[in-house]
């Protein structure tokens, strides 16, 4: 997990970075994500789908395109209603199969790459000029995650 602190300058420090950050808005699609970092937090809000006080845990993606890449973040809810978002996610990296138990480690989730769908939604911020946000809409499974475990999966015949 990444500590905020790490980035924070002191009051006399020396400045020499010009550069202006490039945000990147990727169109809606499919793509290949690099998991990050990670923030463990706890939900404030007024979903009752997710339950105020709900653990959840902030995952920062790095999403590869051909536009360039953009930095995405994603909420993932310890909430059984929403275990099949954890579920997917961690497919999506190939750290779980489908059916099987899996204990979460998003420690050893980092680095790791998978693919996702990206989508698009607007929103009006506080200086009331519309917005664009990127979202995962959902984890894909990757390949490895996907294939066939046992010969009786197979769908041909050896």
């Amino acid at each position: 997990m990444a500590n905020e602190e790490n980035n924070f300058m002191r009051w006399d420090d020396e400045i020499e970075n010009d550069a202006e950050q490039e945000f990147v808005t990727l169109p809606e699609g499919d793509y290949r994500f690099m998991m990050q970092e990670y923030e463990k937090a706890i939900y404030n809000g007024p979903s009752a789908k997710i339950g105020l006080g709900c653990p959840m845990v902030i995952v920062k993606l790095k999403v590869f395109s051909d536009h360039g890449n953009a930095n995405v973040q994603d909420r993932l809810y310890m909430n059984k209603n929403l275990e099949w978002k954890l579920s997917s996610f961690f497919r999506s990296i190939g750290m779980k199969k489908h059916g099987q138990k899996f204990k979460m480690d998003f420690d050893a989730a980092i680095g790791k790459e998978g693919k996702c769908h990206i989508k698009l939604t607007q929103s009006t911020g506080s200086d009331g000029q519309p917005k664009t946000f990127m979202n995962v809409d959902k984890y894909l499974d990757t390949e490895a995650t996907n294939a066939p475990t046992k010969p009786d999966d197979m769908p041909f015949e050896i």
